[in-house]
């Protein structure tokens, strides 16, 4: 693996902490742990790959960034649905089981990523009322599902191309989400 993969993998990892901070004190908690769990997978990828440690690194990597990218997105969209005055009586638990039903299935992990996007998108452009309808956001919440379905797999790119495309994207994905929850939510108590 090329030490160049790293230069994108930690666009994701700064992006991700610096994003997670700025949630975190504007009160945005489960946005920020949901940002945060992508920059983690970026900051392993960018020590598996900056330490030589490929292979030994290569399985927490993929599950950090399937896994915890799933838990991350579903915190998200708890984040948005709390956004839009939805109160959520357990969000952390039903994520952990989503989560935990990805780890025990792991044939349901897509699905239950293109749910989350869904429910996300769906949340951002319908909203409760005009201030809460935000249908380029949800374009935007929608550009990680192309990203994962075809900018990853692309047989045109190749993978040097592959990845750091799908790495930008996924960092320009976390700086919208950012934007998006910031001017959504603003401060909470």
């Amino acid at each position: 693996m090329p030490l160049h993969y790293a230069l994108t993998d930690g666009l994701v990892a700064l992006v991700g902490l610096l994003g997670a901070l700025w949630l975190w004190r504007r009160g945005l908690s489960l946005g920020a742990a949901g940002v945060a769990l992508f920059g983690l997978a970026g900051a392993i990828g960018v020590t598996r790959i900056t330490s030589g440690a490929i292979d030994s690194l290569a399985g927490i990597h993929r599950f950090a960034s399937q896994v915890g990218g799933l838990a991350g997105l579903w915190l998200i969209t708890a984040e948005i649905a709390r956004g839009h005055g939805w109160r959520l009586a357990s969000p952390l638990i039903i994520i952990a089981a989503i989560t935990a039903l990805a780890v025990l299935v792991p044939a349901s992990l897509p699905p239950l990523f293109i749910l989350g996007l869904l429910a996300g998108c769906a949340l951002l452009w319908f909203g409760d009322g005009p201030q809460q309808r935000a249908p380029f956001a949800a374009l935007g919440f929608a550009l990680m599902l192309p990203n994962v379905l075809f900018v990853r797999q692309a047989p045109l790119l190749t993978p040097d191309l592959r990845w750091h495309v799908y790495h930008l994207l996924v960092a320009l994905w976390l700086l919208l989400i950012v934007r998006q929850l910031t001017a959504r939510g603003g401060v909470r108590g």
